[in-house]
């Protein structure tokens, strides 16, 4: 199965562009077996999840949720059902150890997006996995990421972190056999039996975008423009963290397999 494991929707997440009907029917366009609904801060209703699910039977969609830590910090917690003490700027201590004695996975999302550290908990708290790839980490962030994994011993995923329809799936992971909920997604994600898969030609035209608008964006920042206007200005999927990885001198383009971090 070719599961996207954090996906957002404009229902529950104030940053999200698309609905959540969108988002599957992309999904399914885009040759996904699944996604994983993964709101900021808040898990789906289960009745509201229901009624989604009822209108896209060919697609497995599952509920997670992201959760941003007092240290600004977020992490993907998966495979467990709504929880009472979810909650946003909670200790990171607090968002593993809860989810993980609960049997959830728990996966700390596009790290080195805004700064070059990660969080000093994970040598005393864990995670399960390090998102290496999204349509949201600049290349930098995921050479990172990478050696991150290495140097953790963990598992890597790749996302799409989709706010939009058309980024659904532009990464994501097959997994062997059937899933069918969430428990079995976690256990299946622990046995780090999932594969990351990228879709090579939408990412191939992404990065020629990229190309042709560096220049623009580059005098744009001699000039002064601050980042809400050149997004604005470039049209061109720019996010907040590509114009500070373009603003230090990071790499921006996004990975393909084959592929290691340099």
């Amino acid at each position: 199965m070719l599961i996207d494991l954090h996906v957002h929707t404009n229902r529950y997440s104030s940053c999200g562009n698309s609905t959540p009907e969108e988002m599957a029917q992309s999904a399914l366009e885009h040759g996904l077996d699944g996604i994983v609904l993964t709101e900021h801060n808040v898990t789906w209703p289960p009745d509201e999840l229901a009624e989604l699910r009822a209108s896209f039977p060919k697609l497995l969609i599952l509920s997670g949720i992201e959760l941003t830590s007092d240290e600004g910090d977020d992490y993907l917690v998966l495979g467990i059902s709504p929880q009472s003490w979810f909650a946003p700027r909670l200790p990171a201590e607090e968002i593993v150890g809860h989810s993980q004695r609960l049997g959830g996975v728990v996966i700390l999302a596009h790290p080195y997006r805004y700064r070059d550290q990660v969080p000093e908990t994970l040598a005393t708290c864990p995670v399960d996995g390090i998102e290496v790839a999204s349509c949201n980490m600049h290349g930098a962030a995921s050479d990172g990421a990478a050696r991150l994994v290495q140097a953790l011993g963990v598992f890597p995923v790749w996302n799409s972190d989709a706010h939009h329809r058309r980024d659904v799936g532009l990464y994501a992971n097959t997994v062997p056999g059937r899933i069918n909920n969430e428990e079995q997604l976690a256990t299946v994600l622990a046995s780090r039996k999932a594969c990351p898969h990228a879709d090579a030609a939408r990412i191939t035209a992404v990065n020629a975008a990229w190309r042709r608008h560096l220049p623009t964006i580059r005098q744009l920042i001699a000039q002064g423009v601050d980042d809400a206007d050149i997004r604005a200005a470039v049209s061109t999927r720019v996010g907040y963290s590509d114009l500070y990885a373009i603003r230090n001198g990071l790499e921006v383009q996004r990975p393909l397999p084959p592929w290691q971090p340099e």
